[in-house]
């Protein structure tokens, strides 16, 4: 089981050939290009997030910086959904669920649907963030699974 700096140096490399499959077509600028990374740092090690970890604290504490703006914006369908989706991490096992990729899939599709409803304006920009996102997700579940585990139903 590799550690989480195992994690984000996989995630990295997947960053990069992504980086470089794109590069032509859109053009990033530097900040585009760091927000990139940043989301696939965060996909590479979002699977750990069923287990007590940094990672999940600095989820926790994001979500509670979030839950804090549903708040004052009076957002209480998202904030529920969001409350929902937040418990998940505790009560299922390590490896369980958020190692499978047919979920991880669900949970992208599900915020694609979510923003092309409340703002479809900003799809392409959530688009390829959730894009990298993915790719991050799978340099993790690759480096813990192996190719054949991690393409399992």
């Amino acid at each position: 089981m590799p550690n989480y700096k195992k994690h984000i140096a996989g995630g990295f490399a997947s960053y990069l050939i992504l980086l470089f499959l794109l590069i032509k077509s859109y053009n990033p600028s530097l900040i585009t290009s760091l927000q990139w990374l940043l989301s696939t740092v965060i996909g590479s090690l979002f699977p750990d997030i069923d287990t007590k970890s940094k990672f999940q604290k600095f989820f926790y504490f994001s979500l509670l910086i979030i839950f804090i703006f549903l708040t004052l914006k009076n957002n209480s369908e998202l904030l529920i959904l969001l409350s929902f989706l937040g418990l998940i991490p505790l009560v299922v096992n390590h490896r369980g669920i958020f190692h499978k990729l047919w979920f991880i899939l669900l949970l992208i599709a599900i915020t694609l649907f979510l923003t092309n409803l409340y703002a479809p304006d900003k799809i392409e920009f959530i688009g390829l963030n959730l894009l990298f996102f993915l790719i991050g997700t799978i340099s993790h579940l690759w480096l813990d699974l192996g190719i054949k585990k991690m393409l399992r139903i």
